[in-house]
Formats: C-alpha cells, sequence, structure tokens
C-alpha cells in the first residue's frame, strides 16, 4: 500500500517562528495575568503624575500623593509677569475657586490604566507604561471667567483698552446719539488663559508673560448707528422690571430704556442690543439677600428612646445671576424686538440654583425618618398665663416621641402625670355647681392639634371624642379632640411600616405639629366641616365662690350655641383602594357662667333660671368639659 502524501511539507523554520511567536505571546499574557494578581486593588508600574511613579499604590494612596504634588506645585497661586512684575494668582478668588484638582476622579484614573478596555488593549497598556514611565495628564477644572477677572484686577492699570462706540442719551430721555470709537492698547486675555491651560495639562506652574498689544475697536461709530430703529422702538417700551422668586420681588424703573442698552457683538460676529449688566447687579443682589441661603446638614439624636436633637436637611440655593440675567435681556430686548407691547410692567421669575448639604436627612438615620408626612395646626390666643404654659409644656413632652411601625399611640400616656413636678399649672374647670383649679389646663390644644396631625397623615384613628361644646380656640367645629386623663383619651395607630417622629413648634399664639416618616404613596382628601342643627344656649348660669369677695361677679364662661358637625376623610392607598370615614360631633348649648362672692352669713344665692336640683345631674369629667375647655373671658 502506497504512503497519503501530504499537499505541502512546512518548512521548519516557519514551525520555530511559530513557536516562538506562540511563546512570546504565552509570556506576555501569563505575566500580564500575574500582574493583575500582584496589583490586585493597586495601580500598575510606570503611571505617574509629575515624575511621582505611583504604581503599586491603592486609589486612596495614590489621591494623598496626587494632592500633596498639586499642593506643592500649584499651592501658592499662579504666576503671571508683565514689565518685570510679577504676580500670583490664588486659587480661591473673591471666594470663589479658581482652579480645582479632580483628585479622586485623577487617581481612580490612574487605577484603570491597563483595565479598561479590550484584552489587547489592556496588555499592551500594561507593558507600554512600564518601559515608558507615563505621566498622566492633569485632571483639573479651571474657572476662566474668574481668571480672567483676577488677571484684569493685577494688570488692569497697565493697559488703556479700545473703546466700543456707545449709545449716549441726551438731556432729552428720547434722544440719544452715538460715541466715537478709539483705538487702544491690551491684554490677550484669551491667549493667556489658553497657555495657563496647557501649562497645568503638563503640570507645570512656570510664570507666563502677559503680553500687551494693540487693540481695534469691534464696533464703530457707523456700525452704531444701524441700530438706531431698534433702540427707539425698544426705548418706548417697559417702564417697569420685576424680577421675583416666591413671595419675594424687586422693582427696577427702566425709562429711558436707552440708558440700559449697550451694543455688542455676538458669537457670529452679529451686531446685537443687550441690557447692561451692571444695571441688573444692584437689584438682582437685592432679591438674592432674600433668595440665597447655605445648605443645612440634618441632625438625628437620641437618648432614652427619644429624639433629643432633630432637623431636617435642606438644600442651599443662590440666586442665579447669569442665567437670571440671560433671561432679562431675552425679554426685554430679544423679544420686544419679535413682539413690540405697550405693558407698562413685565414681571419675570428669577433663576435660582441649589446645592445639596453634605448630611441629607435620610442618611442620618435607618428608621425611615426622612420627610414630612402630616401636619396639624391650631391657634390659642387670647389664652391666659397658665393655659399657655400648660400647652407649652404638652407640646414638649410630644417633641421627639418615636412611634414604632405597627405601635398605637396614646397620647395620655405620652403625656404622664399631668402635676406641678412636672411643670403644669392648675386651670379653672366646672365640676357640679362649683368652680375649681385642677392642673393642665390647655392640654386639649395638644389633642386638637395632635388628631389634625393624625388626619393630615391619613393614618388609622382609634380614638378620638369631641368637646361637649363648641371652643373657640378649636374652630372649625368638628376637627377637635378632647381628652382628659384617665379618659377620654386620643390614640391612633402607625401603619406606614416605618418609625415616625413627631416634632411640635410652638410660635406666638400658633401651635404647629409635624410628623416625620417615610411615605408610602397614600393620599389624603379632607372635606370642610359642614355646621347644623345650631341651638342656642339658656340663661346665665350663677356659681357661689368663695374666692371672691361678698358680692363681686366675675364670669368664667361665654355662651356657646350647641350645634352638628361633620366631615369626610378619603385615604388612597399605593394601591388604589380608598378608606373613606364620616366624622361626626355633637355640641351642646352651653350657657354663660358667672361667679358671684359667697357671703358666708347671707342666704345663699338662687339662680332662677336654674332646673330643679333633681333634674340636673352632676358634671363628671367624663360629662363636664376638661379643664381646656374654659377661655377667659371679660367681666361683664
Amino acid at each position: 500500500m502506497n504512503a497519503v502524501k501530504l499537499p505541502f511539507t512546512m518548512p521548519r523554520w516557519i514551525m520555530l517562528l511559530i513557536l516562538i511567536f506562540v511563546f512570546i505571546i504565552f509570556v506576555i499574557a501569563a505575566t500580564s495575568v500575574a500582574m493583575a494578581q500582584i496589583y490586585e486593588g493597586k495601580i500598575f508600574p510606570g503611571v505617574a503624575i509629575n515624575n511621582v511613579n505611583l504604581g503599586g499604590l491603592t486609589i486612596e494612596q495614590a489621591e494623598r500623593i496626587i494632592v500633596g504634588e498639586f499642593n506643592q506645585s500649584f499651592g501658592e497661586g499662579l504666576p503671571y509677569t508683565y514689565n518685570q512684575t510679577t504676580k500670583k494668582i490664588p486659587l480661591v478668588y473673591d471666594n470663589k475657586s479658581l482652579l480645582t484638582l479632580n483628585n479622586k476622579r485623577q487617581a481612580i484614573t490612574a487605577y484603570n490604566y491597563g483595565r479598561s478596555g479590550g484584552l489587547i488593549h489592556q496588555l499592551g497598556a500594561r507593558f507600554y507604561h512600564v518601559a515608558n514611565h507615563s505621566n498622566l495628564t492633569l485632571d483639573y477644572t479651571l474657572n476662566p471667567d474668574l481668571l480672567k477677572k483676577a488677571l484684569q484686577a493685577e494688570f488692569s492699570a497697565f493697559e488703556s483698552p479700545a473703546r466700543e462706540s456707545q449709545i449716549l442719551v441726551g438731556a432729552d430721555p428720547t434722544t440719544f446719539t452715538f460715541t466715537k470709537e478709539n483705538n487702544g492698547r491690551g491684554f490677550n486675555y484669551k491667549k493667556i488663559i489658553d497657555n495657563t491651560d496647557k501649562q497645568l495639562r503638563a503640570f507645570k506652574n512656570a510664570p507666563l508673560e502677559m503680553i500687551l498689544g494693540d487693540q481695534i475697536p469691534t464696533i464703530t461709530q457707523t456700525d452704531a448707528e444701524t441700530l438706531r430703529p431698534q433702540i427707539t422702538r425698544l426705548n418706548t417700551l417697559n417702564e417697569n422690571l420685576i424680577v421675583f422668586y416666591n413671595d419675594s420681588e424687586v422693582k427696577a424703573k427702566l425709562k429711558p430704556f436707552a440708558t440700559w442698552l449697550e451694543i455688542a457683538r455676538d458669537d457670529a460676529n452679529n451686531l446685537v442690543l443687550t441690557v447692561k449688566k451692571d444695571m441688573l447687579t444692584g437689584t438682582l443682589e437685592s432679591l438674592g439677600q432674600h433668595v440665597n441661603r447655605e445648605p443645612s446638614n440634618a441632625k438625628f439624636q437620641m437618648k432614652d428612646g427619644k429624639v433629643v436633637e432633630f432637623s431636617v436637611s435642606r438644600n442651599g440655593q443662590a440666586l442665579d445671576f447669569d442665567a437670571t440675567y440671560t433671561a432679562i435681556n431675552q425679554a426685554l430686548v430679544t423679544d420686544r424686538l419679535a413682539t413690540p407691547s405697550e405693558n407698562k410692567e413685565l414681571r419675570l421669575a428669577a433663576i435660582v440654583k441649589e446645592t445639596e448639604p453634605e448630611v441629607s436627612t435620610g442618611s442620618v438615620n435607618d428608621l425611615g425618618i426622612k420627610e414630612l408626612i402630616g401636619v396639624g395646626k391650631s391657634n390659642f390666643s387670647g389664652s391666659p398665663t397658665n393655659r399657655r404654659t400648660n400647652i407649652g409644656v404638652g407640646a414638649a413632652k410630644l417633641n421627639g416621641v418615636l412611634i414604632a411601625p405597627g405601635e398605637e399611640f396614646s397620647l395620655i400616656k405620652t403625656l404622664g402625670s399631668i402635676d406641678a413636678e412636672n411643670g403644669f399649672l392648675p386651670e379653672l374647670v366646672i365640676k357640679g355647681d362649683r368652680t375649681i383649679p385642677e392642673f393642665g389646663g390647655g392640654l386639649c390644644q395638644v389633642g386638637t392639634t395632635t388628631f389634625r396631625m393624625a388626619l393630615d397623615a391619613g393614618l388609622p384613628i382609634t380614638e378620638r371624642r369631641n368637646h361637649s361644646y363648641r371652643v373657640r380656640y378649636y374652630e372649625p367645629a368638628g376637627t377637635d379632640a378632647t381628652i382628659y386623663d384617665p379618659k377620654p383619651d386620643f390614640r391612633f395607630v402607625n401603619d406606614t411600616g416605618k418609625h415616625i417622629l413627631v416634632q411640635t413648634i410652638v410660635d406666638g399664639d400658633n401651635l404647629r405639629f409635624e410628623m416625620w416618616g417615610t411615605k408610602d404613596g397614600r393620599t389624603v382628601y379632607q372635606s370642610t366641616p359642614k355646621i347644623y342643627n345650631i341651638t342656642q344656649p339658656g340663661p346665665t348660669k350663677l356659681v357661689e365662690s368663695e374666692e371672691l369677695k361678698p358680692g363681686e361677679k366675675k364670669c368664667v364662661e361665654t355662651a356657646h350655641p350647641g350645634a352638628d358637625a361633620s366631615f369626610t376623610r378619603t385615604v388612597t392607598y399605593a394601591d388604589g383602594t380608598n378608606k373613606e370615614e364620616e366624622w361626626k360631633s355633637h355640641y351642646v348649648p352651653w350657657q354663660q357662667v358667672c361667679l358671684v362672692g359667697k357671703d358666708p352669713n347671707a342666704t345663699p344665692v338662687v339662680d332662677p333660671n336654674a332646673p330643679p336640683a333633681d333634674t340636673t345631674p352632676p358634671l363628671t369629667p367624663d360629662t363636664a368639659p376638661p379643664v381646656t375647655d374654659i377661655p377667659p373671658v371679660t367681666t361683664p
């Protein structure tokens, strides 16, 4: 049998070359894999900044090195020289950052050398940097406008800038002419800033020469004359400009408008009319005093199960001068030229930019307390001193209370013992045929405000009782809640799935309770209470009192008509289900009550309008208005 012959025979030297090539690839790949293992979490060798090798360093270590090199090279500022005078421009100028190092991003870029791109690219990058010891390009942010401002402040004394033709308003505001242009000498700031960029990218900071050159005006008197028709038309428009943000606003008188205008060239070198920036500076700075605020960090501190320090984070905000100016210029010039109007007043919203705080509300606790979910408000103007004190003490006991998910909140339990040891003061309460002082008068103001807060949050309310009669502190009728230790109580359940924090604020005569937690998608609609079945009170009731001089009369309660009240609350949950409730309240008519000083030797005072003794049941804590239900009155 004959042997089968191959169609060709590969020369040995070719096979040897192939084997050598495969071996080299294997060695490179193996070395690359070994490098990846050895330098896991570290920068590959050969990567440097300012000729300082970063190889073998972690991102954090490299970041510290980069910051150090940056501060050493640029910490004293950027040097510029003219006529043998050198000035250093600081990195923070006019309270703003002129040059900022992006150190974190720079270190991450160094770490990613040899780790990004395809496999072949990674292999090449790893060996290239080892062989060539590559320097990083500096990663920075330069503010060119601020640099120009700083350079002008330092070197403008050497300039005699060219003067453009501009508008000159005459003694008669309706007339104007154009000034003559003039040649000058000045610095080419654009070229200087470009040269600064080149040096920064190379991590160099040598003094840069400021070169003074001829300046030719770009706007001649002949050029300006071409805009006369537009200026004439604009000069008859807009008497007032109002710039506002929320409830704050500032006004500027624009007439004659020609004094607000200047001639410029746009990016396409076309002649245009613009509003002078310096004419708006004072107006916008005035508005900025009402708008600008620094960001504030969130605070959350607990002690003995109660939050003793809490403040929500708040974004900082500042009026954006450039963006607001652009909007004003568009409205006053461009839009008015396109669509003339005889309006005497133009209102424009200022543009505001926000900055986030370093510590947000959601990051200071893991309880889910991050946003406002309900608010209750009431007013207690006209309250006597003791009542005001009790309201303040009660609100303080409620402030900082945490309510766990699924927990039923009890107001009576939260307030604790209502006595002098806990800061409460006595107030008058009617019991039977006597008016006596009891501790805690005013706490129904706390109960009512808590009720309104729970209503607003859409929480299930498990216990609530309205007052026996209408009290002016708690209008509108039907939205009040009375409490009296031990009953009636006010209770609700936290069904949000997260903790709830209660914050109370006493501001003058106003009480505001805030509920903080996590919104779960529910929405709440509450109707306006309906008042009906109004009944008039009976005649004045006289009550003898040993606290007054004999014969002295003092009225402690005004008359209140009786009524019924009702409103509905609809809670719509995130899944679309609705829960509608009707809250009904019945108020009995309450007659005027006056105290009469009792004479121990006189015949007892008999109220001719009082019902027979056996038909008038005594008032108990459950049937009598609690302590807080006695508003002050003026003795007739």
